[in-house]
C-alpha cells in the first residue's frame, strides 16, 4: 500500500472521528449550558411537584431543630405580642362598671375613630405590649361618666387576642399640651384614660381629666393568643 493510500485512510478515520466524537461534545456541552440555566428557574415546579407525589408529609429532623429551639421559641413569643391593629381597627370593648362605661376601642385618635367609640392614641400601644395604653374620648358621649371612676376601681379591655384588667390609682386635671400628664417610656404595662373636663368651663376648653390606673397581671387575664 502506498503512502497516499495509508495518508488518505487516516484522514478519513480522523474525520469519522470528528463526525462522530464533535457532535457528541458538543451536545453534552450544549445540555449542561441548558441546564444550568433552566434548573434553578424549574426547582421550585419540581419541588412542588414532589409534594403532590409524597406517600406522607415530609420528616423533619428534629435533632437539628433542638439547637435552635430556644431562639424559635423567642421569635414565637415576639411573633405573639405583635399584634398592634390598623389604624381605624375596631380591637377591643372597655368596660368600667362603676362608671356605667362599656364601649368599642378603635386604635386611632383622629374624629373618625371618636365618633364611633374611644380612640387609641396613636404612637402609644394596646393591651398585652407591656408599655403605656392611652385611651381618648369625648366627654359628651363615650367618656362622658368617666368622671364618676374611682380609686380602686376595675377597669377591663377584652380585645380580640385576650382579656385585661387595670385597676384605678388616680386622676388629675391639667391642660391638653401638659406632657407631664402621660409617661409614653413607660417599660411598664399601664392604662391612661383622658378626656375634655366641663367642670369650670361650659364647651371647648383646654382642660383635659385623666384617670391613671395599674395593670394586675393576675386578675384573670387571657394571655394572647394571636394576633388580630
Amino acid at each position: 500500500m502506498g503512502a497516499d493510500s495509508i495518508h488518505s485512510n487516516t484522514v478519513r478515520v480522523n474525520n469519522g472521528i470528528k463526525f462522530i466524537f464533535y457532535p457528541i461534545i458538543l451536545f453534552v456541552a450544549a445540555s449542561a449550558v441548558i441546564l444550568a440555566i433552566v434548573l434553578p428557574i424549574a426547582r421550585p415546579y419540581l419541588d412542588i411537584l414532589d409534594l403532590f407525589t409524597l406517600d406522607a408529609p415530609p420528616q423533619f429532623d428534629e435533632n437539628r431543630r433542638g439547637v435552635f429551639t430556644s431562639a424559635i421559641e423567642e421569635q414565637d413569643r415576639q411573633r405573639s405580642l405583635d399584634f398592634t391593629p390598623a389604624e381605624g381597627d375596631e380591637y377591643a370593648t372597655i368596660l368600667i362598671p362603676t362608671a356605667g362605661i362599656e364601649v368599642s376601642v378603635y386604635y386611632g385618635d383622629s374624629p373618625i375613630e371618636l365618633r364611633k367609640g374611644v380612640g387609641t392614641y396613636m404612637g402609644t400601644w394596646v393591651p398585652g405590649q407591656g408599655h403605656t395604653v392611652l385611651l381618648a374620648g369625648h366627654n359628651n358621649n363615650y367618656f362622658r361618666t368617666l368622671p364618676q371612676a374611682n380609686v380602686g376601681d376595675i377597669v377591663t379591655i377584652r380585645t380580640n387576642y385576650g382579656v385585661f384588667h387595670y385597676r384605678i390609682t388616680g386622676s388629675q386635671v391639667t391642660r391638653f399640651d401638659d406632657t407631664s400628664a402621660y409617661d409614653l417610656t413607660k417599660a411598664e404595662e399601664n392604662l391612661i384614660m383622658y378626656t375634655c373636663d366641663n367642670s369650670t368651663v361650659f364647651g371647648a376648653t383646654p382642660w383635659r381629666l385623666f384617670v391613671y390606673a395599674e395593670y394586675l397581671p393576675d386578675a384573670g387575664d387571657s394571655s394572647p393568643t394571636e394576633a388580630p
